[in-house]
């Protein structure tokens, strides 16, 4: 009886231990498979940060910093030099190929197109002249230069064989990279060649001038950016004093939004209200209103005379 009861007890106890060993085993399993679940939501997390990481970088990287307007061309030369400078990258020198008197002509002259050129990837850069306007390539399009392509026997100062430019949401043409989501903005710039004709001991010398048609465009006069809606952020540098009549209104109505505006020095509202009229512009515009106040004046006299008469 009791050998009986000992014997069942040890197959119970044999039993029991055989299913604590089952529970313990799937309890462990059931930990592992949760464990290796929390692995891959951790490592799905990880590679969507990254690749946001990535996706932030790509977009700091592609953005137009501030732009800032001057008066005058010396005063945008000196902010371009500072800004390339400041920017870290090596800087390369671009020498335009000329014919006939080509190198002494000025920018204007050669139809935007500079004789010298300092620029280095992640320079801010703007098209000077109408490429492919369907696709946004056109004058005034700003972008970021992301390569100088140079043909290995032709080093600088020589011309490079083109200019990767990121223009961001600007180009709207199909991609030149489309293995590369991130590249489908990049556009390949060439030089171009422009010419004209210029007077010599009676006759024409024929003259040519092959550049890039950009510039840097860290800064702009405010009649260069007549027309334009600039990207991002704008600080204006207005000086002192009006010395253009209506350029103030001009560089204050480049932005989008008033948030995006700077102004160095700051501005008084006697500038805009009073010493405005001082301008030498604004003198025949003061006579023109008087005189069209006194026409004013003169018919409603007119009318009420006659209204009177009428009901007389």
């Amino acid at each position: 009886m009791s050998t009986d009861t000992e014997q069942h007890t040890a197959t119970n106890k044999d039993h029991v231990e055989d299913k604590c060993k089952v529970h313990t085993n799937n309890g462990n399993n059931n930990s592992h498979t949760e464990s290796d679940e929390e692995n891959d939501k951790e490592s799905k997390q990880q590679s969507e940060r990254e690749s946001q990481q990535k996706h932030e970088t790509n977009r700091s990287c592609n953005t137009i910093e501030a732009n800032y307007l001057c008066w005058t061309e010396k005063e945008v030369t000196e902010k371009n030099t500072k800004c390339l400078q400041a920017a870290g990258s090596p800087k390369v020198l671009i020498e335009a190929c000329h014919t006939g008197n080509g190198s002494i002509a000025s920018t204007q002259v050669a139809s935007g197109l500079q004789a010298r050129l300092y620029v280095s990837i992640g320079a801010q850069v703007v098209l000077t002249k109408n490429m492919r306007q369907s696709v946004g390539l056109c004058n005034g399009a700003c972008g970021i230069v992301k390569d100088i392509v140079y043909d290995p026997t032709n080093p600088p100062p020589a011309l490079p064989l083109s200019i990767i430019i990121d223009y961001g949401d600007s180009y709207q043409g199909p991609s030149f990279f489309p293995e590369d989501d991130d590249k489908s903005k990049w556009v390949p710039c060439f030089p171009e060649t422009t010419n004209w004709a210029t007077p010599h001991n009676g006759d024409f010398v024929q003259n040519t001038r092959t550049m890039f048609p950009i510039r840097l465009c860290y800064a702009w006069t405010v009649w260069k950016a007549q027309g334009q809606t600039m990207p991002g952020k704008v600080v204006l540098s207005l000086g002192d004093r009006e010395r253009e009549h209506g350029l103030s209104y001009t560089a204050f109505s480049r932005v989008r939004r008033f948030s995006d505006l700077g102004i160095l020095g700051g501005i008084t509202l006697d500038r805009l209200t009073k010493s405005i009229q001082k301008q030498s512009k604004m003198t025949n515009r003061i006579h023109e209103e008087r005189r069209l106040n006194r026409i004013v004046a003169t018919t409603i006299r007119r009318i009420r005379t006659q209204n009177h008469n009428s009901s007389t």
